[in-house]
């Protein structure tokens, strides 16, 4: 596959309205000036309420694009533009008014957004980007926001009820006070896709950080909101996505009744809400591959004393989950810290692969303390577990605290070739259940030991009176056992 600027080919031939100047830009980076590469180019759908943007301005001790102007309705502030690209080493920010809550900006014309620099907001407010053309966030792109950020290809977001901010039609807007509600995906315009291409992006604590467009591909990228929330979901029919502000950042509701696109993290990809606790991670797709050793994490940091509850890391597909070469799922409590991990989550409506020495891990580290959430899998069709390919929860030792539940279940299950399912608290507390359940077989065969349930210690005399192993149910028309035990 060839690359330019670090940037699949692939992803660009999905994109045939690109100009030929952002093309040769892309392919001749090393040679052309930053200016010759890419623009912010304000459209005259706002009239009198137009975008401007003022080069050289300081924002924040450095030389910056600065944003200004737009349509003041209340606490929102409405950006139109007919193009709109960062270039490496750019600074382009955003003005945030007195007052302002929520920048919401749009691009009414045909290409893609290629973020390449630093994009950031002069103020608290959080920043909804809207292009129905795609978005790619180059290498060294990266974030300089106080509140959270969406990036959608969404043709126009909802306003409560009545009001509306539309891409694809501007003559229809209706801007209101009120806050955004609803991305809308409408016949009119194929959903294009959103690639974050080595990039690392980061908001602040608590905040938000959503991508809801066509297909979703984080290639070496990272993705972080500390204690807060990362939503990723891919639509490919048209539909609504609703927005909600929850505990004072922004979420997704992403409903069951349309059609989803793939979603891909690969080579070393990141995806962690990692903090004091409270982090949440959802993904909605249709095939969610997890590869190349990537990494989606959750739960809380090292040393964190204030006891807290780590939020849920949740994967939805409506057909194949796969997870593989070595890339994990984790939601744990860290070293020295006090505080219980949230649950890990995945469905996969046709099939669910774990294999490669890839890991799902809820865990309590050493020396902490707190319970570890449970792990559920369920899958319609068949669920593997395969090539040393481990699920488990554990208590480690030196920590006090209870293991969670497993519960995996399907039409089909096979494990094999050095496959693990544990539930094992090493130190004080008690370990959980592990419910397998098929409707039809569960194979199992080519190791000594797959699955565990149960307490270790030193000092038994040191456990609790009702320190428990769990228990390990098994329910299948048919059971298949082939190995050494």
């Amino acid at each position: 596959m060839a690359t330019y600027a670090g940037l699949s080919w692939t992803l660009l031939s999905r994109y045939p309205s690109l100009s030929v100047g952002i093309v040769l830009a892309l392919v001749t980076t090393a040679t052309l000036p930053v200016a010759a590469q890419a623009q912010i180019a304000p459209d005259t759908t706002l009239g009198s309420e137009n975008s401007t943007v003022t080069p050289g301005a300081i924002v924040q001790g450095d030389v910056a694009d600065l944003i200004e102007g737009g349509a003041l309705r209340g606490s929102n502030l409405f950006h139109s533009f007919l193009e709109f690209n960062v270039n490496e080493a750019q600074r382009v920010y955003f003005a945030t008014p007195a007052g302002i809550e929520s920048i919401l900006s749009r691009i009414t014309g045909s290409d893609p957004s290629l973020i390449f620099g630093t994009l950031g907001v002069d103020g608290p407010a959080d920043l909804f980007l809207m292009n129905p053309n795609g978005f790619v966030f180059g290498p060294n792109a990266t974030l300089d926001v106080q509140g959270s950020l969406a990036i959608t290809t969404a043709d126009y977001i909802q306003l409560g009820v009545d009001g509306s901010f539309s891409a694809i039609d501007p003559t229809s807007d209706n801007l209101l006070m009120v806050d955004p509600s609803v991305f809308w995906f409408s016949e009119l315009v194929q959903s294009r896709g959103i690639e974050v291409a080595g990039a690392n992006l980061q908001v602040p604590p608590r905040e938000a950080l959503m991508l809801v467009g066509g297909e979703i591909l984080i290639n070496g990228g990272q993705l972080n909101a500390p204690s807060g929330y990362i939503g990723i979901g891919s639509i490919q029919s048209v539909g609504t996505v609703p927005v909600i502000f929850e505990g004072g950042s922004l979420r997704m509701t992403f409903p069951e009744d349309i059609a989803r696109g793939d979603i891909t993290l690969t080579n070393n990809s990141q995806l962690s809400t990692v903090g004091t606790g409270g982090g949440e991670i959802e993904i909605f797709a249709d095939n969610f591959l997890l590869g190349n050793q990537s990494i989606i994490s959750s739960g809380i940091g090292f040393l964190e004393l204030a006891f807290d509850q780590a939020g849920d890391i949740l994967i939805d597909a409506d057909r194949n989950v796969d997870i593989t070469d070595g890339s994990e799922i984790l939601n744990s409590v860290g070293f020295l810290s006090i505080g219980n991990s949230g649950n890990i989550l995945i469905k996969g409506r046709e099939r669910i692969d774990i294999s490669n020495n890839s890991t799902i891990s809820n865990s309590i580290s050493f020396l902490a303390d707190g319970n570890a959430g449970n792990i559920s899998i369920a899958t319609d069709g068949d669920f593997i577990l395969s090539a040393t390919g481990k699920i488990q929860s554990i208590v480690n030792s030196g920590s006090t605290g209870d293991t969670g539940n497993i519960f995996i279940a399907g039409n089909n299950l096979e494990l094999f070739d050095g496959a693990e399912i544990t539930a094992v608290n090493q130190g004080l507390g008690s370990s959980g259940d592990i419910k397998i359940q098929a409707i039809e077989d569960i194979t199992i065969q080519g190791f000594d030991q797959v699955v565990v349930t149960s307490v270790f210690t030193l000092d038994s005399a040191s456990l609790p009176e009702d320190t428990t192993n769990g228990d390990l149910i098994i329910f299948a028309q048919n059971l298949s056992i082939d190995g050494n035990y």
